[in-house]
């Protein structure tokens, strides 16, 4: 019934219809006297008239299970089983020891001490032998069925990764020349558009002026969702160096590239201790800048931005944390809003193209990191990246 119910949860794979059993004994008569109880079309039985020989054919067969006397001579049935279980291949076949001699516990321990899983005691059952040897049989032949459906598994899922790696290599080579290719007339696009208002903006009803700043306003956004589409593409597919990378260096200088925007939004930006790390300037300059202005952009209505960025040790990684007194988000929404394109508000309500979590998400993978955030709507959120740390750089 137990056999019955583990084949279910096996795939197609067709189970072996033939089994191979190996019988050992010394004696002829021991040997017929096996055979004629388990001779099936089921199974293929391989004799072997000592330990030696029995030795010899495991490596040349694989046994569902092992018949083995204990009474032979020059090589009795305890050491001949304790040599097959230091083979590999059959360290798990079932070892089931037949023997004349009495029961005492002694005797059994040190059987199963030898790899024995089973003891047999003559004059044999065979009504008990069959059942056994039947049971042994099925547990051996579901076992290298799963062994093949595992194999065929795992074959088909390396096949399917190297596929979806090839596919996502084909998706960010199309992104980085869509991108690239859009570039020039979108520019084109820009300046005739200020071209137009410059030259004929004085013969231009207030309609006319309105659709030229709708159009400028359109093509500056799509010229931001490009940019951000070449850095996304490029992350995995352009070729970069590592160095030691100062991370409050790299924070002020992105602070000053955002003074602007600082200054224009009321924003305190609080650096507390950061440690050096080893990465690509570029990528994570980019990764900060993301999360700054991220936090920047969803700050409340009526309160200044307050930013702090801090980190600290987390075993073999350094967890750096942005956190903000903005307008959080519901934690549900947390696998979400690291998808490319994806937005927890609408375009009229917070600027932004749904691209700066997924471009800071993919440069924390591409270092065997990770980002994360915690946060609760109203009560500001903290996004926390964890990367490779480094103790001989730093002091903490």
């Amino acid at each position: 019934m137990v056999v019955k119910e583990v084949e279910k949860l096996i795939p197609s794979t067709p189970i072996p219809t033939v089994a191979n059993i190996l019988l050992v004994d010394d004696r002829e008569d021991g040997l017929l006297a096996l055979e004629a109880v388990l001779s099936s079309p089921e199974y293929n039985l391989i004799k072997a008239r000592s330990g030696q020989e029995a030795l010899s054919l495991i490596y040349d067969n694989h046994f569902a299970v092992i018949l083995l006397d204990v009474q032979m001579p020059v090589m009795d049935g305890f050491e001949t089983a304790r040599l097959i279980r230091q083979y590999e291949p059959s360290m798990e076949t079932p070892i089931i020891f037949i023997t004349a001699i009495n029961k005492d516990s002694h005797h059994i321990s040190r059987g199963y001490e030898s790899g024995a899983i089973d003891y047999l005691f003559k004059p044999l059952d065979p009504s008990v032998l069959k059942s056994k040897v039947k049971i042994f049989v099925e547990l051996y032949q579901i076992r290298e069925n799963l062994k093949k459906a595992n194999e065929e598994l795992e074959t088909r899922v390396s096949q399917r990764t190297s596929e979806l790696i090839q596919t996502n290599k084909e998706l960010e080579q199309f992104a980085y020349i869509a991108s690239h290719d859009l570039q020039e007339p979108l520019r084109k696009i820009i300046i005739f558009g200020e071209k137009l208002k410059e030259h004929m903006g004085a013969s231009l009803n207030q309609t006319g002026h309105d659709y030229l700043d709708r159009m400028r306003r359109s093509s500056l956004r799509m010229k931001t969702v490009i940019e951000d589409l070449l850095v996304f593409s490029k992350i995995n597919t352009q070729e970069v160096g590592f160095e030691e990378i100062d991370l409050k260096e790299i924070i002020q200088e992105i602070l000053t590239d955002l003074d602007m925007k600082i200054s224009d939004h009321r924003a305190r930006i609080e650096i507390k201790e950061l440690p050096v790390i080893l990465a690509n300037r570029s990528q994570i300059h980019h990764l900060f800048q993301n999360l700054i202005l991220n936090s920047i952009k969803f700050a409340k209505k009526n309160e200044p931005p307050h930013v702090v960025i801090d980190s600290a040790a987390n075993g073999h990684f350094v967890d750096i944390r942005v956190k903000d007194n903005g307008i959080g988000f519901d934690e549900k929404y947390l696998g979400h809003i690291f998808k490319l394109f994806h937005r927890l508000h609408s375009q009229h309500e917070y600027e932004g193209n749904g691209i700066g979590l997924s471009i800071c998400q993919k440069i924390a993978q591409q270092y065997g990191g990770q980002i994360t955030a915690h946060s609760q709507p109203g009560e500001g959120a903290t996004f926390i990246v964890s990367l490779p740390y480094h103790p001989a750089l730093n002091n903490f």
